[in-house]
C-alpha cells in the first residue's frame, strides 16, 4: 500500500468503525459505552499522532493540541484519569489528584452544563459535568481536525509520517465480507503483512498466512495485522 492509501484506510477505519460505533452506542442507549468509546478513539488518535503507545503525558499533549481548540475548558489530564483509567478499568469516573477528589459526572441531554464545575457541599470533591452529545460532537471535530493536519503539507509536527509509521506496525481495523467484493486472500494477506511489519514478512509463504480469516456470508471484524501464531513474529519487548 502507498502512504496515501494507508492514510485513507486509517481514516475510513476511524470514521466508520470507531466513530460509527460511538454513534451506534448513543442510538442504542449504551450511554456509558459511548463515553468509553470516545475515550478509546482519543487514545487511538494519540498513538497515530505521536507514533507511540499512549501515556498520560502524550494523551494530555494531544488534547491540548486538538481538543482544547474545540473547547478550551477540556483538561486532558483529568479526562485521562477519570475516563481512560477510571471508567475503562474501574467503571468509575472518580479520581484523586493532589489530595483532592474529582469526579467526572457523566450526563446526557444537558448541553447547558457541559464542562461546568460544581463543588460538593458535604465533601472536598469537585465535579465536572461531561455531556454525552457535546462530547461526541467534540470528538468528531477532533477526528476531522486531526486528518486536516495529516494532509497539511506545511504541518510542522510530521503527523502524516507518524501516522504511517504507527499504522505499518500496529495496523488498523477493517471489515471484510467474503461474498460481497472482498479482497482476495492474497490481497488480504499482503495488506496484513504490510501493516504488521512494514515490509515483506519472512512468513509470507507459510500455510497459516495463505488463508484469510473470513466468515462466509457474514461480517467479521479483523485487525489488519497477523495475529500471534498465525504468521506474525511478536516484537521483542524492550
Amino acid at each position: 500500500m502507498t502512504d496515501d492509501e494507508i492514510v485513507n484506510s486509517v481514516e475510513k477505519s476511524l470514521r466508520e468503525l470507531a466513530l460509527g460505533d460511538i454513534k451506534r452506542a448513543v442510538e442504542g442507549k449504551a450511554l456509558v459505552g459511548a463515553f468509553i468509546l470516545c475515550c478509546c478513539l482519543l487514545d487511538s488518535l494519540t498513538g497515530f499522532c505521536y507514533r507511540c503507545e499512549t501515556t498520560a503525558d502524550t494523551f494530555d499533549q494531544f488534547c491540548k493540541r486538538y481538543l482544547l481548540k474545540v473547547n478550551k475548558s477540556y483538561e486532558g489530564a483529568r479526562l485521562w484519569k477519570a475516563l481512560r483509567c477510571g471508567l475503562i478499568h474501574n467503571y468509575s469516573s472518580a479520581f484523586e489528584s493532589t489530595g483532592k477528589m474529582w469526579r467526572i459526572e457523566l450526563v446526557n441531554g444537558r448541553e447547558n452544563i457541559h464542562l461546568e464545575r460544581a463543588q460538593e457541599a458535604d465533601s472536598n470533591a469537585t465535579s465536572i459535568f461531561l455531556n454525552l452529545e457535546s462530547f461526541v460532537d467534540d470528538v468528531e471535530k477532533v477526528l476531522e481536525n486531526f486528518f486536516v493536519s495529516v494532509r497539511d503539507p506545511k504541518d510542522q509536527y510530521r503527523t502524516k509520517l507518524n501516522l504511517i509509521a504507527f499504522a505499518r506496525v500496529n495496523g488498523w481495523m477493517e471489515i471484510f465480507e467474503e461474498n460481497s467484493g472482498a479482497r482476495s486472500n492474497n490481497q488480504l494477506q499482503n495488506t496484513m503483512l504490510l501493516s504488521s511489519t512494514g515490509q515483506n514478512s519472512p512468513h509470507a509463504d507459510t500455510p497459516a498466512t495463505q488463508s484469510a480469516s473470513l466468515t462466509k456470508g457474514a461480517l467479521k471484524i479483523e485487525p489488519v495485522v497477523i495475529q500471534p501464531g498465525v504468521g506474525y513474529k511478536l516484537p521483542k519487548e524492550e
